[in-house]
């Protein structure tokens, strides 16, 4: 039902249960505020969005109140700019004169709202307030006499990360924001893994990026928008750039993947584009035993030497391979027998054939809000995808979302129902056996994640595929309207190297396979040529000493110390090039800075060892690699870019039995994991100082 509302004596007409504010957005009217923010709750505490209802002369705050009909709101008359212009003079008591030296300097609310509702001097002649330097952690640099207790990096620790370590100490004068103390000597640091963002929602100049701290201004910095690739969710960034050096990362807003949050890791292991990179070819001198640097040809020509010779030659591409790059590789790879590729690095059992439903995150992030019920096998999304957890939260603390957990207890920032780690658990809720089964039958939109840290051989994880599957059939996961069934992939090049079938099946060109080895650990075991792209879980110790090992990649990280020649290849930020996430979205990334060095794309280096080898590739440019690839995949069109193309066509061979094993698996470290944050000193000492707390 829709009312009349008179805004400034203009009429309007909004759906009920809208605040003043709300309606004033939704005209393009903006009122100004310090507490407010609409993916918090409404604390009503700054007083700087005061308006005037009708004549009455007491002003309301219109983040709070609601609309009703034949409503008159004035928003700029004279008792309402005296009484924000008094509200701001109060702010500005006992804050420091710092905007000059303040990183917030040039973005900062409060200077905007002194700009326009500010005197041109201050009546205050007592001594100001101080407060000394808080400990929120590495990331975060405080000047807490800045702060005008607007409470949002409270509310966002509280509804949002789920980890409420701020609080608001003191009254009056007195009050203060601090972390919990665990004793008089020792202060509790923020642990969230979300924490960088109470930066963003601060209004003034309290809490700055310890990174960016006293490097730039504001106005010096030319913003490029990307993608995050720390992880498979692929959430929206934005880099700031000064001249050859990115200054900054920012979220992005991107109402369908990451609202307007970031995780710790995309927004502070930039730094680690500066450190341990590869700039130009090298090979190892096995007489001299050193690495040397060499030029561009004389690498193509050792290499394709090699090649030329290769019995078997074997392409692993890592984790941040972009779709141009794989798609070069395999087109390279198909032109020659027993030139073998794949994207499991690390023995994950998903196979392209079986299907797209079967390894992309079906019910997308978004619609996470609108489940009921939620199974986690083998996963932690808290570490492996931090923002899909906090759509898992919010839709645990504001919808009706019940979450159980099958595999490694985690520590969550919601409540969950531990179910055990055995396999045979499947099983029985299949069979209908296990109490859980009755939840998903009376849930209305139930959901499972799946997990790839189980999905091995090891884990029994063809059998752990197939009996998820077949309970998301049974129970009523996937429907004509709604899609339950989800693989949490955690690298963001593996949904775009499966939709490009980046999968070996050897056929009969081996005999001796054993049963629970993985096609990776074939190729490292029989290959005699292996081109690692990026690829760094792959088990070195596996490589044989003969297998002459090629390494192409941005930066020098575990798998450097095995290769015979290492080629550079610039990272995400120093190229254009396009993604696919965990939801099966196509996004791109653009180049901010100029590669490093002599560096060169893959797909590029792909085509110079191609011509070489007397190998037509048909594409010499970026557009032709792009035109090729639509021309394979629908998925990969850039018209479909930023959508998602719903398949559930899955096929998943059928398993015998199902082996009973232990789904635990060993914890990875939020802060680290690929290279660039492996070689961040950013992530390096803050994963240092919580192992301190």
């Amino acid at each position: 039902m829709s009312i009349k509302v008179y805004i400034n004596d203009q009429l309007y007409e909004f759906e009920e249960c809208v605040t003043i504010m709300q309606a004033c957005e939704m005209i393009g009217m903006t009122i100004p505020r310090f507490c407010y923010h609409k993916r918090l709750s409404i604390a009503g505490n700054c007083r700087m969005c005061l308006v005037q209802i009708g004549e009455n002369p007491k002003l309301v705050a219109s983040c709070v109140q609601v609309i009703s009909d034949g409503m008159h709101i004035y928003t700029n008359t004279a008792l309402v700019n005296q009484a924000r212009s008094g509200i701001l003079e109060f702010l500005l008591i006992n804050h420091p004169l710092d905007c000059p030296i303040c990183d917030k300097g040039g973005e900062c609310d409060l200077q905007d709202q002194a700009f326009k509702y500010g005197k041109c001097h201050s009546r205050y002649k007592e001594e100001k307030r101080t407060i000394q330097h808080k400990d929120f952690g590495s990331f975060i640099e405080t000047h807490m006499t800045r702060c005008i207790h607007c409470m949002r990096c409270v509310r966002f620790l509280d509804e949002v990360a789920g980890t409420s370590e701020l609080v608001a100490l003191g009254k009056g004068e007195d009050m203060h924001i601090d972390t919990y103390k665990i004793s008089d000597a020792v202060c509790k640091g923020i642990t969230s893994e979300l924490s960088g963002n109470i930066i963003d929602l601060c209004p003034v100049g309290a809490l700055n990026s310890a990174l960016y701290a006293y490097t730039a201004r504001a106005w010096e910095l030319t913003k490029i928008p990307s993608i995050d690739l720390s992880d498979a969710v692929c959430s929206n960034t934005m880099l700031h750039v000064r001249g050859h050096q990115v200054m900054r990362v920012l979220p992005r807003e991107c109402e369908y993947i990451n609202e307007e949050w970031i995780s710790d890791k995309a927004r502070f292991n930039y730094d680690g584009l500066k450190y341990q990179r590869l700039v130009e070819p090298v090979w190892f001198n096995k007489v001299m035993k050193r690495h040397e640097s060499i030029s561009w040809d004389e690498a193509y020509d050792k290499l394709c030497t090699v090649l030329s010779h290769a019995a078997v030659v074997s392409a692993l591409v890592g984790h941040y391979s972009d779709i141009e790059s794989i798609f070069a590789i395999k087109e390279l790879c198909s032109h020659k027998k027993n030139w073998f590729f794949d994207c499991r690095e690390e023995g994950s059992i998903i196979e392209s054939s079986f299907g797209r439903g079967s390894y992309v995150f079906n019910t997308t992030i978004q619609s996470i809000e609108s489940s009921d019920e939620c199974l986690l096998i083998g996963t932690n999304p808290r570490l492996e995808a931090a923002i899909l957890n906090a759509r898992l939260r919010k839709a645990v603390i504001h919808g009706k979302l019940k979450i159980s957990v099958l595999g490694n207890r985690f520590a969550a920032n919601y409540p969950y129902t531990y179910l055990g780690c055995e396999s045979a658990l499947l099983k029985a809720i299949y069979e209908g056996k296990h109490e859980y089964a009755r939840r998903l039958l009376h849930a209305k939109n139930p959901m499972l994640v799946l997990g790839t840290n189980i999905l091995k051989h090891q884990y029994d994880g063809h059998a752990v595929l197939y009996y998820s599957y077949k309970i998301a059939q049974k129970y009523g996961l996937i429907k004509d309207d709604w899609n339950g069934f989800n693989v949490l992939n955690t690298k963001p090049s593996r949904v775009g190297a499966l939709d490009l079938d980046f999968t070996t099946n050897f056929g009969e060109s081996f005999s001796d396979i054993g049963e629970i080895e993985s096609t990776v650990d074939v190729m490292l075991r029989k290959s005699n040529v292996l081109l690692l792209f990026g690829a760094d879980d792959v088990n070195i110790e596996a490589i044989a000493d003969d297998v002459f090992v090629v390494y192409i990649g941005h930066h020098a990280d575990k798998a450097i110390r095995r290769a015979d020649l290492v080629l550079p290849s610039p990272a995400y930020s120093e190229k254009k090039a396009m993604y696919v996430n965990l939801e099966g979205r196509l996004q791109s990334t653009y180049q901010a800075v100029p590669p490093l060095g002599v560096s060169k794309q893959e797909w590029m280096i792909v085509t110079e060892i191609a011509e070489r080898l007397k190998i037509e590739l048909n594409f010499h440019s970026l557009e032709d690699v792009r035109a090729k690839i639509a021309m394979k995949s629908d998925f990969l069109k850039q018209e479909n870019m930023h959508r998602v193309l719903e398949r559930k066509d899955v096929t998943i061979p059928r398993v015998a039995s199902l082996k009973k094993r232990d789904l635990t698996y060993p914890v990875s470290n939020f802060y680290a994991g690929d290279q660039i944050s492996n070689n961040s000193l950013a992530m390096i000492a803050h994963s240092n100082s919580l192992q301190v707390k």
